[in-house]
């Protein structure tokens, strides 16, 4: 019994890991200083807040052994709150180069001309944006080929539904489309605040259709990208 209990002893499992990484003012820009940095955990609790440092660099706390959420905010150089869920386990976290960035108020006007034939295009609230994907093991997201035929639904806690909008095979906004064109873009306008699901459901078969979930936090008056928003085969 003795030897069980200095066992247990030696093993601590850690309640908080550190996230590491750099924050782009765009996703091709460069590091942006000085943005807000708010943590909350799976279950939308706020936790650790902090700012980005020199060239964007920053590290923050956030709870092991869960999905928890990362929102970045700078309006006064006219960016959007923009949120990524991120997975800890019982070590720290460096996020990947190039995956956290800033929606800007411009880039949000640019979407909505993009999608400017979608009836929910004008909707205020937060938007949920994204590409859907194939996952295959390669080195560089862009190489992952799109997912054209998939759907996006949008869930909040009560269950209500949120359909996306699309684009057809050569980018224009569809009035009335239900699934990704060759591109693989979506947005779905006007989303509720907090914690999300997104079901992105994709034809792998005649007759087969394979749906994968994500986690989601959006912020009040924020954007959600989702690039990419990938998919699994069986």
């Amino acid at each position: 019994m003795l030897s069980t209990l200095l066992l247990a002893g030696c093993w601590s499992i850690p309640l908080e890991v550190q996230l590491t990484g750099t924050l782009l003012e765009a996703r091709d820009g460069q590091g942006l200083a000085g943005a807000d940095i708010a943590i909350h955990d799976a279950l939308d609790v706020p936790g650790a807040t902090g700012t980005t440092g020199e060239g964007g660099a920053f590290e923050i706390t956030v709870p092991a052994s869960q999905s928890f959420f990362v929102t970045f905010t700078d309006e006064a150089g006219g960016h959007l709150p923009t949120s990524f869920t991120g997975l800890a386990g019982s070590s720290d976290v460096e996020a990947e180069e190039g995956t956290l960035f800033l929606r800007s108020v411009d880039e949000l006007a640019l979407l909505r001309a993009e999608f400017a034939a979608c009836p929910q295009v004008a909707t205020e609230g937060p938007v949920v944006e994204g590409e859907v994907r194939l996952w295959l093991d390669v080195e560089e997201v862009d190489e992952l080929p799109t997912v054209p035929d998939a759907t996006v639904v949008v869930h909040d806690a009560d269950d209500n539904q949120f359909a996306a909008c699309y684009l057809d095979d050569k980018g224009a906004s569809l009035p009335d489309g239900t699934r990704t064109g060759a591109t693989g873009r979506f947005a779905v306008f006007g989303v509720p605040e907090g914690p999300l699901s997104v079901a992105v459901t994709w034809a792998f078969a005649e007759g087969v259709d394979l749906t994968s979930w994500y986690i989601v936090r959006a912020a009040p008056g924020g954007v959600v990208p989702m690039y990419p928003a990938w998919v699994e085969g069986p």
